[in-house]
């Protein structure tokens, strides 16, 4: 008679609740010591990211980098006297938007490589037309401003004008000027962190003025690309060859196609969705910070992301396959870890003879 059956059974619940107990804490040392290769991985995988993340940096900023640009907007300067004798005069700046901006963007893009990362970069042809109405300007100006409109000028705004491929022009009736180095229209809060260009126009900004410009640039840049809604009613239409954008920033289009050849895009921002004053000091033109209409040319297939969003499951994965396989066959454990050990004896008697040849005929079992 088997002797584990002449037992208590108390004893046999015993002793049965310990082997038990033994294979579960063995099933989560294999699973646990299976997860190590998984930590070697994902610290790989840290510093091809980081990487990634310096090589973008750098291309991007050879390129030009996230470009912001802002149309057309004319700016003139102003003095507040002095309140009291020997004080010096407040200068600053009054800006008018259009009353109806309309711009157009043609993008091409092309992919820079360094060793096993790439980098999307764009060329972009932007035009801008804005319709200037003066009546009634100024509306907003500060109390004993007065504005020297034989000064005046349009204006223009880029994030990094090291992306500059031509220079800039200006068309006002017929005649076509060069955009050159202007000062900040923000003042001191700039939120926008734009590099300005102006052209002076002292013959047309006049009170009660209209009149229409058109502006010209090309401009090279990487990763994203906007424009602000410059004018009281803004629209814009952007077309190019990537074939898989993202549309964010204040506004999203109104209208969109996106196929393997390029996608185009239109957006429409009405000046009450603006929400921002038709004229006004600098603080005016940092508000435009929300009203960008951008354009991000994404990489879908990230495969540092991918091995990423895999290594968190890995502890997961491993030990649901370690606690089925101890569920469905645990009295099959004893003999299946056996063979697992045996296994690593074998590897490590391997290792051994071809890591030290000079005494492995010495040490191999016979």
């Amino acid at each position: 008679m088997n002797q584990v059956s002449l037992l208590p059974l108390g004893v046999q619940i015993r002793n049965r609740s310990r082997s038990m107990g033994l294979k579960l804490l063995l099933v989560c040392g294999l699973a646990l010591l299976m997860t190590i290769p998984s930590i070697f991985v994902n610290s790989i995988v840290e510093e091809r990211t980081t990487r990634a993340k310096d090589v973008i940096e750098e291309i991007s900023g050879r390129a030009g980098g996230q470009q912001t640009f802002l149309g057309p907007t004319l700016s003139i300067p102003y003095s507040i006297p002095p309140l009291y004798k020997g004080s010096s005069p407040t200068l600053g700046v009054y800006v008018v938007f259009p009353a109806k901006g309309d711009a157009s963007v043609k993008t091409r893009t092309e992919e820079r490589r360094r060793s096993l990362f790439k980098v999307p970069v764009y060329q972009a042809d932007l035009k801008f037309d804005a319709t200037f109405d003066l009546a009634g300007v100024p509306s907003a100006a500060p109390v004993g401003a007065e504005l020297d409109w034989t000064r005046a000028g349009i204006v223009i705004g880029v994030s990094d004008a090291r992306g500059a491929l031509a220079d800039g022009t200006l068309t006002v009736n017929g005649k076509t000027s060069t955009f050159v180095p202007a000062e900040s229209v923000e003042g001191e809060n700039q939120r926008l962190r734009l590099a300005y260009f102006g052209v002076r126009i002292p013959d047309l900004a006049k009170p009660n003025a209209t009149f229409n410009v058109a502006a010209n640039l090309r401009f090279s840049g990487a990763q994203r690309l906007a424009v602000l809604a410059y004018g009281k009613s803004t629209h814009l239409t952007a077309e190019g060859d990537w074939p898989s954008p993202g549309f964010d920033g204040g506004f999203l289009p109104v209208k969109r196609t996106i196929s393997a050849q390029g996608f185009t895009g239109e957006w429409s921002i009405p000046f009450i969705a603006r929400g921002i004053p038709a004229e006004g000091t600098s603080t005016a033109v940092s508000a435009l910070d929300h009203s960008a209409l951008g354009i991000s040319f994404v990489e879908v297939a990230d495969p540092y992301q991918s091995v990423s969003r895999s290594l968190k499951y890995a502890l997961l994965f491993i030990g649901l396959l370690f606690l089925s396989y101890f569920v469905f066959f645990g009295p099959c454990l004893y003999s299946a870890c056996s063979t697992f050990s045996s296994t690593c004896y074998c590897v490590w008697r391997t290792m051994r003879f071809w890591l030290v040849p000079w005494r492995a005929f010495s040490r191999w079992p016979r």
